[in-house]
């Protein structure tokens, strides 16, 4: 696939350009609202009065996250450049603008301020500058750890066709003495660090990421909701 960028968008309208018959690349192009679909705002996890995340460790420690959550869907305005190549220009880089849909929840942890989590559910668009009439574009979810990407979901593929997702499916694991049946984790960055599962959320937390040092397992426990 093309250059992505951090933004997961769906489409649903029209293009904004002017692109004459001359096939000349434009100096920028502008896009409609992209909306993200009823199916993945289904799947972004903690949306159903979930308070608190109880997680253990292999000794029974408990580190307890406090959920920061809104239905509140945001829309923002999202520039970037992509490279047009057409008889007027070998390699001429051309702004792209559009508005895209979004939300996102915070996961606050009462220690091991490294453990805080921020996860969005965001849009993605491809557009390939020398056709402008080729727009790929999906949604998905992406895991942030103390602000730095930890792993990506795809919830929705829409017109995009990928040879790999960026996260694969874990049939059966046991941590902790647990055992967590049907889970994912990143195919790339971190793998393994973190397991997520599509209706719980985070269900397992690698602390010593990267492999410098020993797996350190939190296991999710249980879930307090709000009253």
């Amino acid at each position: 696939m093309k250059k992505t960028h951090n933004i997961i968008i769906s489409i649903s309208s029209l293009l904004l350009i002017n692109f004459s018959c001359t096939k000349k690349c434009p100096d920028n192009v502008e896009l409609n609202n992209f909306y993200l679909s009823e199916k993945s705002k289904k799947i972004f996890p903690y949306q159903n009065g979930q308070k608190e995340l109880i997680f253990r460790d292999s000794i029974g420690n408990v580190l307890t996250f406090e959920l920061d959550t809104s239905n509140k869907i945001f829309l923002s305005e999202k520039n970037w450049n992509e490279d047009c190549t057409l008889k007027d220009s070998t390699n001429k880089e051309i702004e792209v603008k559009a508005g895209i849909e979004w939300q996102t929840i915070s996961l606050k942890p009462d220690s091991l301020i490294n453990l805080s989590f921020n996860i969005f559910l965001k849009q993605e668009v491809e557009i390939d500058a020398s056709n402008l009439e080729d727009i790929k574009e999906f949604d998905g979810i992406n895991i942030y750890r103390a602000n730095v990407s930890q792993m990506a979901i795809i919830t929705d593929t829409k017109n995009s066709i990928f040879n790999k997702l960026p996260s694969e499916k874990v049939e059966s694991i046991t941590i902790n003495g647990k055992t967590l049946n049907n889970v994912l984790k990143s195919r790339y960055t971190n793998s393994g660090d973190i397991y997520y599962d599509i209706e719980k959320g985070i269900v397992a937390i690698n602390e010593n990421q990267g492999g410098f040092e020993k797996e350190k397992f939190w296991v999710l426990d249980s879930i307090v909701f709000k009253k």
